[in-house]
This record gives structure tokens, sequence and C-alpha cells, in this order.
């Protein structure tokens, strides 16, 4: 997948939700305008905590693995429409909810960690996820129309986790 650098305001992110931080939702009127509040409490340990979408208006905060390929620290990171409505109706166009599933396709952050034979990226790079995993092998991908390939992954549609996690790889 194509790792694009941030865009960034002098030295800093242009900042959204940064983690690692704890995410309370909260229920408001109307209901599918929640309001999302940060505890600016930075998690004293290294464990890697997500946002997990386990059925229609059930969020958890989860431990999952450390990546191991490639591992970016999320430094700031968007809450889209998409990941709402996910989050309030189960599904978002034909794809449907069935299996529990990590949030979040917007994300910018800080390469922490690389595997061996890595050459393109090194630690301290400050980076911007393209959601969008496409076969780079089509007609569409050949052409530079990368979107369009009809085998594209994009990242927080299920079965496809996102990264709305503290930790994340590429």
């Amino acid at each position: 997948p194509y790792l694009g650098r941030s865009q960034s305001r002098g030295n800093s992110f242009i900042p959204r939700i940064h983690f690692p931080y704890l995410v309370s939702i909260k229920k408001t009127n109307p209901p599918l305008s929640p309001k999302i509040s940060i505890h600016t409490t930075m998690s004293t340990d290294s464990r890697n905590y997500a946002i997990l979408l386990t059925k229609k208006d059930n969020l958890q905060i989860v431990e999952i693995p450390m990546p191991t390929e490639v591992q970016l620290q999320t430094k700031a990171m968007g809450i889209c429409d998409s990941d709402v409505h996910m989050w309030k109706h189960g599904q978002i166009s034909i794809f449907e909810v069935k299996n529990p599933v990590i949030l979040g396709h917007e994300s910018m952050g800080v390469v922490t960690k690389l595997g061996k034979g890595i050459k393109t990226l090194k630690v301290g790079d400050r980076v911007a996820i393209e959601p969008g995993i496409p076969c780079s092998a089509c007609e569409q991908c050949l052409g530079s129309r990368y979107n369009m390939c009809p085998d594209l992954v994009f990242k927080s549609t299920p079965a496809y986790h996102g990264v709305l996690a503290n930790y994340h790889s590429p």
C-alpha cells in the first residue's frame, strides 16, 4: 500500500483525535449525531488498544497484538461519517458487520519499527495512510486509476480491519 507523508503545519500534525487516549462516545439528539469526548490521560504502558465494533451500537476498547512488519504509532485519526454510520447502523451500503471489525481509515502517524527488507521507510518518518489497497495488476491499476480496482481492499470495511488503534501496520 502507498504511504504518503502527512500534511503538517510546522513541526506538528494537523490534529484531529490523538492516541493513545481513551475515547468515550455519548448519545445525543438527534441519535445519528454522537458526541465524542476525548480523555487526555496518556496511557503509560506500551499495550496496543483498538476500537472494535462488535455489532450495531456496540463499540469496545480491546487490546490487540502489536504489528511486526511495519509498525506505525497513530498520532491523529479522523472519525469519518462512514465509521459513525457503521457503528449506528451495523452496515454501510452492502457491507454489513457480521464479525467484529476495527474501525477507522483516516490515520496519520510515525513509523516506530521496521521489519527486515523494508527500504522505503525509516523509523521516525511521518506518514498518512492510504486505506485502499489495490491489486496493482488490473487494467484500472495499470492505468493509474487504482481507486477503481475491482479487487480493492478498503480498511475498516467488513471484513477488513481498520486502523483505529494505538499502533497499526499499513
